[in-house]
């Protein structure tokens, strides 16, 4: 089981959680709807914390480089085949595709900078990192 705490390192005011919530496997991260800068709301990160053991499931290691990017990206992967989602901090798929190599380039350029997360699906389960673009 997987519970989270109200700690947000931004420290921006923004008041309430707007959309869909990600996690990098190490912390929980989301959007307000207002607040922080011309309130038009601010990005948080949340510390998770593990109560219990999770058995019998299986890692999928996968590397993610340059990260920080420029918005090209190459993505390597233990297995050759497997479904990739790209999304924004909203939740938003900004790309997608069923990948059969172990490495393979996306080019995401057309992206504003920020954090967007790299989701890959295999039949032994699903693993997800944290991207950065920064132009």
């Amino acid at each position: 089981m997987v519970q989270w705490r109200d700690t947000p390192q931004s420290g921006s005011g923004g008041l309430y959680p707007n959309g869909s919530l990600y996690s990098d496997g190490a912390n929980l991260f989301g959007m307000t709807s207002a607040g922080g800068t011309n309130n038009i709301g601010t990005i948080f990160n949340y510390a998770l914390l593990t109560t219990g053991t999770v058995e019998n499931i299986e890692k999928i290691g996968f590397a993610v480089y340059p990260n920080p990017s420029n918005g090209t990206i190459a993505i390597e992967a233990e297995r050759n085949e497997y479904m990739l989602h790209i999304t924004n901090v909203l939740g938003e798929i900004i790309y997608q595709s069923k990948i059969k190599n172990y490495k393979s380039e996306i080019d995401l350029g057309k992206q504003t900078n920020g954090i967007y997360f790299i989701n890959i699906q295999t039949v032994k389960g699903t693993a997800v990192q944290k991207l950065i673009i920064n132009k």
